[in-house]
């Protein structure tokens, strides 16, 4: 189905070869470490404005969330200023993302995945009415996206945000047709695929301080000691807020956006007494690797003092190893590391780090207790729950960073 509408051109889609090497190399121009410092400003500013939302309406916490990382991407991407969450783009983007993801999910496989060389022969006009109508669907709209974009960039091309813009650099330097089209497939993967981990691992954020009060207590008292009241976290503040980062790291641990990941073998390998041929698909469990109780005592327990605990030997250097270590499993290894990890950690950092000096999370006054249970889709989520947000102070919601 990925080849049928086109999607298999989206980053994450893409098999290798020259123009997976492009999109890469281009992406990571844009999105490596030392490019994400230029984007601090923008993020604390973002982050402000997700505590003053989130003042305004604490129990809608997931919309909030939701729309946040919408509106975040759509501004690096493209310059584009969503107001809300109804906004055409936010809903197309959001649209080419469940199309995405329901053709790699485990549910509803069309008859075309398991007879793909016939599904390649047949024109869509022969294919059944419910696989051909799909098909077209998942066209327009991702045509639509692509429309729309240019459109925005080319009408708003006197406006810097839009010219400095990801996809507004990008086709501005391209010369080929087939530069234009890693742009746009690159801008997509970006808007498109970029949000829903992010979104997962925020939700998942909340359900963990909630749960585990201790720890939020914890990290707000380092927040307090370093960050002073009248300004939110500032990116310089991170090194300054080790158990904060200790936390964020347990996030990641604890709930990884994506539990799964497959490789194809590139070549015939050995690998002890195995030989495994070129095309073979390798699972790797990543949720798996990191609740492996022989590296995470007790797993399932949300405990940030295994990666930050100087009483019992767990310094700042056992921190920094780790956070590497986990980070290396959860953004993914080898070709197919995510590109967008050094922003997706900073755009985390700050919403995170702002949470907990703004808001005591807890438990809702009524209703059924809330669990850690988890949706284990392509993208794994919490199940629904509510929480009780509540500012730490009369100021603490409604300060801007330095």
């Amino acid at each position: 189905m990925t080849q049928l509408t086109r999607y298999n051109r989206a980053l994450t889609l893409l098999q290798p070869g020259p123009r997976y090497n492009r999109s890469r190399r281009k992406m990571h121009d844009a999105l490596n470490a030392r490019a994400i410092p230029a984007q601090h400003r923008v993020l604390e500013k973002a982050a402000a404005e997700f505590i003053s939302a989130l003042t305004s309406s604490p129990d809608d916490f997931i919309s909030h969330i939701n729309f946040f990382y919408s509106k975040t991407l759509l501004s690096f991407t493209l310059g584009y200023q969503a107001v809300t969450e109804d906004d055409a783009m936010v809903v197309l983007s959001r649209r080419v993302t469940d199309n995405a993801l329901s053709m790699i999910s485990f549910r509803d496989r069309s008859w075309v995945e398991f007879f793909p060389t016939l599904a390649r022969l047949l024109p869509e006009w022969c294919m059944d009415r419910k696989t051909s109508s799909t098909i077209r669907c998942y066209k327009e709209d991702v045509d639509n996206l692509f429309g729309q974009s240019e459109d925005f960039i080319q009408n708003s091309s006197h406006e810097r945000d839009v010219t400095t813009s990801f996809l507004g650099t990008l086709l501005a330097r391209s010369e080929t047709e087939e530069e234009t089209s890693i742009a746009r497939w690159l801008s997509a993967s970006m808007y498109g695929g970029g949000p829903d981990p992010l979104r997962s691992l925020t939700a998942s954020f909340f359900m963990a301080i909630m749960l585990y009060p201790e720890a939020q207590a914890k990290a707000q008292a380092e927040i307090d000691a370093v960050v002073v009241r009248d300004r939110m976290p500032v990116f310089s503040d991170r090194p300054r807020l080790p158990y904060t980062e200790a936390l964020m790291t347990e996030v990641l641990r604890w709930a990884p956006p994506i539990p799964i990941a497959s490789r194809a073998v590139p070549e015939d390998i050995a690998y002890g007494d195995y030989v495994l041929p070129r095309g073979t698909t390798l699972v790797a469990n990543i949720r798996g690797m990191l609740h492996d109780s022989n590296c995470f005592p007790d797993p399932d327990a949300f405990d940030p003092g295994r990666f930050y605990d100087p009483d019992n030997g767990r310094d700042t250097a056992f921190l920094q190893k780790s956070t590497r270590h986990v980070r290396h499993i959860v953004f993914g290894f080898g070709r197919r590391v995510c590109p967008g990890k050094f922003y997706g950690d900073a755009l985390l950092w700050i919403v995170t780090t702002s949470v907990l000096a703004a808001f005591k999370v807890s438990m809702p006054d009524s209703g059924p207790r809330p669990e850690a249970k988890f949706i284990v889709e392509p993208i794994m989520h919490p199940q629904p729950f509510a929480c009780k947000i509540e500012p730490r102070s009369e100021s603490s919601s409604k300060v801007d960073p330095v």
